[in-house]
């Protein structure tokens, strides 16, 4: 995987896919259209690919962002193919998950999890009034994550139509 510490600000996917830069130098690969793709943001590259390893092995395609600009481009470059964001809520400097994840949502729907080390109230109230599938500590292992991805992919259309309707967006915008 082409992660490194000093590779903060860019996404990565998996090596064997071709990759294409864009202006602003974040990487963006292949996706294949066949698998649930999962758009992982987290600030701490050794995680990131950690957990970008973890579901391409659970058969998931994964798209890395280092922060939340860059889980922003990531939305819009990829909006219709990601099927669930797995996202930390403290992603260093710049914008925070809560608020990448408003502007995410803002132009559709994608079911948002938001991975911390901070308590349940505190995620709860730094991403309050955001539509989400829930919270997963940090600590809760490899199989809590696997389970709320599935859980979220499964229920995405579901979702998609609440805040299609609270949203006033119709079925197409999603």
């Amino acid at each position: 995987m082409p992660s490194s510490p000093s590779a903060r600000g860019r996404m990565h996917s998996a090596p064997a896919l071709p990759a294409k830069r864009t202006r602003r130098h974040i990487q963006h690969y292949r996706i294949d259209m066949g698998k649930p793709t999962i758009l992982i943001v987290e600030d701490e590259a050794i995680i990131a690919a950690s957990e970008c390893q973890l579901f391409r092995a659970r058969g998931y395609d994964a798209i890395v962002a280092l922060n939340g600009d860059d889980a922003i481009a990531a939305a819009r470059t990829h909006a219709g193919t990601i099927d669930v964001i797995l996202m930390d809520v403290n992603l260093g400097r710049g914008i925070d998950g809560a608020a990448a994840a408003r502007e995410i949502l803002r132009g559709h729907y994608v079911p948002v999890i938001f991975v911390s080390s901070l308590s349940a109230e505190e995620i709860a109230a730094r991403t309050e009034g955001i539509p989400c599938c829930g919270s997963v500590p940090k600590t809760a292992g490899d199989e809590a994550l696997l389970a709320a991805v599935h859980a979220a992919c499964a229920h995405r259309g579901e979702g998609a139509a609440v805040h299609a309707r609270a949203s006033g967006l119709s079925r197409k915008d999603f």
